[in-house]
């Protein structure tokens, strides 16, 4: 009987102190999170290449305490001096610069210019040409016009889980409508994750949907009827990730993002912190 009340007393006490279950698999995002950094990470962050998503994955550990620093694999200078240099053609370019200067406090002016010649985005470009204009507060006319439109689908504009991934990071912080963005997430649900616009369950639109949510403060695990972790965990081999199941490994694209749906979770897991990359 003693033995018996000395172990509720134990368990009534750890619920007391905080302790809780380790999340589902969260053995399996540190593994795939560890093996990306041993064996990718100086392939995508270095003096000649600094990669967004990873980069800014990278910085958001270093925020919350993890031991990691974006300065062991890419200098505050060579950033300035590559994106003073760089030649902004296209609004891609243009954010990632921003994005990415914005982790040293910094926003090159040869961007911040070509920034200036911009009249209105295409479809695919309205969440990053936002972004990029809410965040320097330039062209507000073309700011307040590019979030009206980016609010409202169109008919056959092609709008897809990806693209409402990238908006509800880009509007977490406003007081918005978000049936759109849940919707077309929600209409991409499949067994294996999220589908693209195109094909099957991949795990760029799948990363895209997790970093969504997060953002907006909602558990990937529990707010759809797939578990978006566990499915993303099935596109990776040791720290590299495939775009469809039964693929080889996607090193240029999908890797890249599903590494970084994997560490805003497990700052979520670990933490209770909600992480916007984009913020």
């Amino acid at each position: 009987m003693k033995k018996f009340l000395t172990i509720m007393i134990l368990l009534l006490l750890a619920g007391v102190t905080g302790c809780k279950e380790q999340p589902k698999d969260l053995d399996r995002v540190n593994h795939q999170i560890d093996a990306f950094i041993e064996t990718y990470l100086v392939t995508y962050v270095n003096d000649d290449k600094q990669d967004f998503y990873v980069t800014r994955a990278i910085a958001k550990l270093a925020e919350y305490g993890y031991d990691i620093d974006l300065a062991d694999y890419v200098t505050e200078d060579t950033i300035k001096t590559t994106y003073d240099a760089m030649e902004y053609e296209s609004i891609a370019t243009i954010f990632q610069a921003l994005m990415i200067g914005q982790l040293y406090d910094y926003q090159p002016s040869t961007a911040l210019l070509a920034l200036d010649g911009f009249s209105s985005f295409e479809t695919w470009n309205h969440v990053i040409g936002y972004l990029s204009l809410k965040m320097t507060n330039k062209n507000i006319t073309l700011q307040q016009s590019t979030r009206q439109q980016m609010l409202v689908r169109s008919e056959n504009d092609y709008r897809d889980a990806d693209f409402a991934g990238l908006a509800l990071m880009a509007t977490a912080d406003e007081t918005i409508d978000r049936t759109l963005f849940l919707g077309l997430i929600s209409d991409a649900v499949d067994e294996d994750g999220i589908k693209s616009g195109w094909g099957g369950a991949n795990s760029c639109s799948t990363s895209m949907a997790i970093l969504g949510y997060l953002a907006i403060r909602e558990n990937p695990r529990t707010v759809l009827t797939v578990d978006l972790i566990s499915a993303l965990l099935e596109f990776f081999e040791e720290g590299a990730a495939r775009y469809e199941l039964g693929e080889e490994v996607d090193l240029l694209f999908s890797t890249p993002q599903a590494f970084s749906a994997l560490v805003a979770y497990k700052i979520y897991a670990e933490k209770s912190i909600y992480v916007n990359l984009f913020n």
